[in-house]
């Protein structure tokens, strides 16, 4: 073992050797589940770093299956790692006491909690998703930190959701903010005696077309949903939810007539890694660039070389050989279709009757 600095540099040639030879040992800290529920482990790893850090004086390498390894401190990246462990750590007791206490939070109150820390809310989505796939949880919402609901939902009949032995209704005849479910949520629409037994479901990409059509006499047998454009995932686990209800015969989804429209469509009717988010009775109704070309008062724009590019990776998406679910086959060739016009369309163009015929 050398004892001075003289014979270490005489052993080590370069400066990358010198500095890795004076390297303390770490301590190293894996990101797992080890078996043991999320409040427990995350009560082991915020330990053993801060035993290390305050009582040893010891460096920490937090190792994650999914991801890069942290080391605190670390030479050669003086702040991103140390960040990062930060983020880790702060989040890590965050989940610990909103777990402990029963309660739900949202992705929007953790940001604002510390926003010189995350810098940006898509930084505590982002180890959010990564807490969940190295401790081996299904789902993030099993954190109980949640986004902040986005959706819309009017409905005809009364829907009961219960969640964690907690009810939560939602009143017939009003326009709502999706709520917050779980997997393991039951929602139930409750119909009177004097309902049609067979109800609709609309989803809408936009929600001046939701506002639109429910504020000039919805018919009474339709639900109507909106994400407001690209949706979050509390509005595609709440229709994923809803499928359980078979007194819902009819699933209707509407969006633009544009790549983007596609897109969004995909989001809810697709989801390879998370099947709790994909609705598979979603049938893609328009708008079609087919049906809005020979319209009057409809306007038709070109498509953008943004458009183009979307269009082309979504249709090679679409051609792969994988199981693709069996109601989003029409998408490629609504595709197509615009390419082939080089047209788009909003779903404005339609009128209200067209959305609930």
């Amino acid at each position: 073992m050398y004892k001075t600095l003289s014979e270490y540099m005489e052993r080590y040639n370069t400066k990358n050797e010198l500095i890795d030879a004076l390297k303390p040992n770490p301590r190293n800290i894996r990101l797992t589940s080890a078996h043991t529920s999320p409040i427990d482990a995350l009560e082991t790893i915020i330990s053993l770093t801060r035993n290390s850090i305050e009582q040893h004086q010891q460096p920490i390498s937090i190792i994650q299956d999914f991801g890069t390894t942290l080391s605190f401190p670390d030479i050669k990246d003086s702040k991103s790692s140390p960040n990062k462990i930060a983020i880790l750590l702060t989040l890590a007791r965050t989940i610990q006491s909103t777990l402990s206490s029963g309660q739900t939070r949202t992705i929007r109150d953790v940001y604002y909690s510390n926003v010189e820390l995350y810098g940006s809310q898509r930084k505590v989505e982002y180890w959010l998703s990564s807490i969940t796939r190295n401790l081996n949880i299904e789902s993030r919402d099993c954190l109980h930190i949640l986004p902040a609901q986005k959706g819309l939902c009017y409905t005809p009949c009364e829907i009961r959701i219960q969640t964690a032995g907690k009810e939560t209704v939602i009143a017939a005849h009003t326009s709502s903010m999706v709520p917050y479910v779980t997997q393991d949520s039951t929602v139930q629409i409750l119909r009177t005696a004097d309902q049609d037994p067979r109800l609709k479901l609309v989803v809408f990409e936009k929600e001046a077309v939701y506002h639109t059509v429910i504020k000039t006499c919805p018919p009474p047998n339709a639900i109507f949903i909106t994400g407001k454009g690209y949706p979050d995932f509390l509005s595609r686990l709440f229709l994923q939810l809803l499928e359980h209800n078979d007194c819902i015969a009819d699933w209707r989804l509407y969006t633009d007539a544009d790549p983007h429209g596609i897109d969004i469509a995909l989001k809810y009717m697709q989801n390879d890694h998370q099947i709790q988010y994909m609705c598979k009775s979603l049938v893609y109704k328009g708008a079609l660039i087919t049906e809005l070309l020979n319209r009057r008062n409809v306007q038709l724009l070109p498509l953008s070389h943004r458009d183009i590019s979307l269009a082309i990776g979504l249709i090679n998406r679409l051609s792969k050989p994988l199981s693709h679910p069996s109601n989003i086959g029409s998408l490629r060739v609504q595709l197509q279709r615009q390419m082939f016009f080089m047209k788009k369309a909003e779903m404005n163009s339609m009128t209200k009757n067209e959305y609930v015929l």
